[in-house]
């Protein structure tokens, strides 16, 4: 597999979670992605911020507590 390499110094000191978009089929094998992954947690521990890889495909919805409500939901608070 090929080594991936990120310039750190671009991630901005005030940000909280970096999100990698890519795709889950580039990976020619488990191993690889495996590999990948490994890297990523490296680099996680270096810059001190959680690393998310997304594939392109991937969509993220955010549900606050109204729209729980239109749906008939409600968050259960501790």
């Amino acid at each position: 597999m090929t080594k991936h390499t990120f310039d750190v110094e671009q991630i901005q000191p005030d940000a909280v979670l970096i999100i990698i978009r890519g795709e889950f089929t580039r990976f020619a094998s488990l191993t690889d992605a495996q590999q990948f992954r490994g890297h990523l947690e490296e680099v996680s521990a270096r810059v001190g911020k959680p690393i998310f890889f997304f594939d392109h495909s991937l969509g993220i919805e955010q549900l606050n507590d109204q729209k729980l409500a239109a749906l008939g939901l409600q968050r259960i608070k501790d």
